[in-house]
């Protein structure tokens, strides 16, 4: 069994017709927490993590749409973390925010003992990323609860989904999926 030197929490926000999961991944050692893809209410979020005594030191983004990045800025405001999106997803939409890191493939974000490793998964969107931890991995809308992400999006084809690239073998081999 893996040694796991993190905690991941689960928060549900909801703005009209989108309800999102985010996800907060904390560093047992330092306390230093990433969060994935944050969406609609800051408060549950800022306050979510004064409860858990962490320090944001970077925001996940698995891809550009605004029902995933809208809460980015006020969180750098607050935060000053480092914002994390492909560089496919960067070049393709022109997302673009202060302390913006593309990353490619294969990449590696460490926050304290936790390693992060960045997994390209186009489909739902063309630079659309995976977040691979030791024993859990975080999709974005490459996956969705019922399947396969929708792929019919601007940028979005299916031949490059996870099923199209071969890499639906990589993804279903973690124990702990997190969409």
């Amino acid at each position: 069994m893996w040694d796991i030197n993190y905690e991941i929490y689960q928060l549900n926000t909801r703005s009209y017709r989108f309800s999102n999961f985010i996800y907060i991944i904390i560093d047992k050692t330092t306390r230093n927490a990433l969060i994935v893809d944050p969406a609609w209410k800051l408060n549950i979020i800022v306050d979510k993590l004064n409860q858990l005594d962490a320090a944001l030191q970077g925001i996940l983004l698995t891809h550009s749409h605004y029902d995933h990045v809208n809460l980015v800025a006020p969180l750098e405001g607050l935060f000053n973390p480092y914002v994390y999106m492909s560089k496919a997803e960067t070049d393709y939409y022109g997302f673009r925010c202060n302390n913006l890191q593309a990353i490619n493939d294969q990449d590696k974000i460490s926050v304290g003992e936790t390693m992060v490793t960045c997994m390209h998964t186009p489909g739902h969107t063309a630079g659309g990323v995976s977040y691979l931890l030791k024993d859990s991995i975080f999709t974005g809308d490459t996956i969705f609860i019922e399947g396969c992400g929708i792929c019919n999006s601007w940028g979005g084809l299916p031949e490059q989904s996870p099923e199209g690239t071969g890499r639906d073998g990589t993804l279903g081999a973690f124990k702990r999926k997190y969409i």
